[in-house]
């Protein structure tokens, strides 16, 4: 099964302007756990193994992308963040004049290192908008799509995800509690889970309606609206929130 190539609209546009995410469980019991326990980093594949990584590193996974979030599992949660949370937009281009700056301190060796932080001296360090730049430009450079879709992983875009994993060691350093793009297919992480916010279950599809339903065609000409009506929430995960609610009270 393929992603389908991201399109933007006016619904994620709207979604971001709000901070409206999703976030795609892949079973009605991991939503029940999310609807009782809070979100966790600790996930596992569909073999059943336990794994605590992403493409963006480890963390909550969100998109303004509804129907991106339904490529990742069955069950559509929105979902909100707590106030103060701050994300790191790695989307717009990484602004060239600041590369060449860096360049012109520090070398091309900042550029090319797997680790651009050991190209820095020691009494030296990079400023907020140098850290802007650079992200963005090893984030483009390990996710951006070629020309014929594919993700290949050649040495050259190995390079940039290692960089790009030292640059988002600095980047919560400068506070920050996730980065990614909200609107494209890997969306954003959050590196604290307990700074996201179960909102409401949208939908739960059966595993069997699930593999129609993610056909690109299928889902691509579906609202949310039909997807509620399709597909009511669990009530399982109501009764979730309910023995929760019993259990702090007095």
């Amino acid at each position: 099964m393929a992603l389908e190539p991201f399109q933007r609209s006016a619904e994620t546009d709207l979604n971001l302007s709000k901070l409206t995410f999703f976030h795609g469980a892949k079973s009605s019991e991991d939503a029940a756990v999310i609807a009782r326990m809070g979100f966790r980093v600790d996930f596992h594949d569909s073999d059943g193994r336990w794994m605590r990584d992403g493409n963006l590193g480890i963390g909550v996974y969100l998109t303004c992308n509804w129907k991106t979030a339904l490529w990742f599992g069955q069950v559509l949660l929105r979902v909100s963040l707590i106030e103060g949370t701050r994300i790191f937009d790695a989307s717009p281009a990484p602004d060239r004049n600041v590369l060449d700056g860096l360049t012109r301190r520090f070398g091309r060796e900042v550029l090319a290192s797997n680790n651009p932080l050991k190209a820095i001296p020691s009494n030296k360090s990079l400023t907020f908008e140098e850290l802007t730049a650079l992200t963005r430009f090893h984030y483009k450079h390990t996710w951006a799509p070629r020309a014929d879709n594919a993700l290949a992983w050649d040495k050259k875009r190995i390079h940039h995800m290692r960089a790009l994993r030292h640059c988002v060691s600095q980047l919560k350093k400068f506070g920050f509690h996730g980065y990614g793009d909200p609107v494209d297919d890997n969306g954003i992480v959050i590196f604290q889970p307990d700074r996201v916010r179960l909102d409401e279950v949208v939908a739960d599809i059966p595993p069997h309606d699930y593999s129609i339903l993610v056909d690109c065609v299928r889902l691509s000409g579906l609202t949310m609206t039909e997807l509620r009506t399709m597909y009511p929430q669990l009530q399982t995960l109501k009764g979730a929130r309910q023995k929760k609610s019993r259990r702090a009270s007095p």
